[in-house]
């Protein structure tokens, strides 16, 4: 089962009571809320940032801790392969 280990945003632009920050970036686990900042006025942000998902298989699988699509890429080429050759073999059985 897969799990989003750790996200990203990159190019935070945000006002806070005036005060600019700019081209910040924020990282944390996935699984726990990320609590980026409080302030007594509303913040607002440009919707420009970029969102980064890291996702890996979760522990206990077979695949513990690897990238989910790299991983996923590689066994339906293995499995390809696979079928590949079975057909071979039934196809000079008849």
């Amino acid at each position: 089962m897969p799990v989003v280990t750790v996200v990203g945003i990159n190019n935070v632009n945000a006002n806070i009571g005036g005060v600019m920050m700019r081209n910040c970036g924020i990282s944390g686990n996935a699984a726990r809320p990320i609590k980026i900042g409080r302030a007594p006025t509303p913040i607002t942000m440009q919707n420009n940032f970029k969102t980064a998902v890291e996702l890996k298989f979760g522990k206990g699988t077979a695949f513990e801790n690897e990238p989910v699509v790299p991983t996923l890429v590689q066994v339906s080429e293995v499995v390809s392969e696979a079928l590949n050759a079975i057909e071979r073999l039934v196809r000079t059985r008849n």
